[in-house]
């Protein structure tokens, strides 16, 4: 959970943070419950080790993004190095060492600012793509296409008129990414709220907010992910939580 210190005093960062909340509680929860295995990665927030695996994989990495980076030596480190990262990835359960999930709840932070909050994206995503790993590939990939859609479509709307200039079928599609999307940022909310035991006239409160700002939250990682495409950033950079 990101309300741990100020919850709500900078709603937009409040709510930026939801998409981590989504990704604890449905990919990376049933890749650590039922796969045993990272999967998808992993969030280093809240991620606990044993000596032995620490050990063996170290954490010492110039990597920017030394969670994944982790997860992907402890999948191959019973390997010998053997086979390719992807292959090491899938048979990590087979080797020895595996995930798995703590039913707590834990506390985080979220940056204090909206520029820390790109740089710190930023560096996500350009350090998944310098780790070579196909599955972090494609989540890059998958990830920043979705962003843009939102924009685009805006973009598009607002040179052609709305709603004949798009097809029936394209609308549907998008109106249906969005809803899931929306869907999933609210239910993330709702349990963050409840954790920190809001009232419920200000959980309503923030479920507006949550429909009404939710197209600046994808600019916001829109932005995050185009700038790690272009930009490289020069090194681990400090930002305040």
């Amino acid at each position: 959970m990101y309300n741990n210190h100020q919850y709500w005093k900078k709603p937009i960062l409040a709510l930026a943070d939801l998409c981590r909340v989504n990704d604890d509680l449905s990919r990376y929860r049933f890749q650590a419950a039922y796969l045993h295995r990272p999967m998808f990665g992993m969030h280093g927030s809240c991620f606990i080790t044993s000596g032995i695996v620490e050990n063996t994989v170290t954490w010492d990495t110039d990597n920017l993004v030394e969670d994944w980076w982790f997860s992907l030596q402890v999948s191959s480190a019973m390997m010998g190095g053997q086979g390719n990262k992807l292959t090491s990835r899938l048979q990590a359960h087979q080797q020895g060492f595996k995930f798995g999930w703590i039913p707590c709840i834990a506390r985080e932070q979220s940056p204090q600012t909206i520029t820390d909050y790109i740089k710190q994206r930023r560096r996500w995503y350009k350090g998944i793509l310098t780790l070579g790993d196909p599955v972090g590939y494609l989540y890059i990939a998958t990830w920043t296409w979705p962003l843009l859609i939102p924009s685009m479509t805006i973009f598009y709307l607002l040179i052609s008129g709305w709603p004949e200039a798009i097809a029936s079928w394209c609308y549907a599609l998008l109106a249906f990414d969005e809803a899931v999307r929306i869907c999933g940022l609210s239910l993330a909310l709702f349990i963050q709220d409840l954790d920190a035991m809001v009232g419920w006239e200000d959980m309503l409160w923030h479920q507006s907010l949550c429909l009404l700002l939710a197209p600046t939250l994808w600019i916001l990682d829109a932005t995050a992910i185009l700038s790690a495409w272009i930009d490289m950033p020069s090194g681990f950079e400090v930002i305040s939580k």
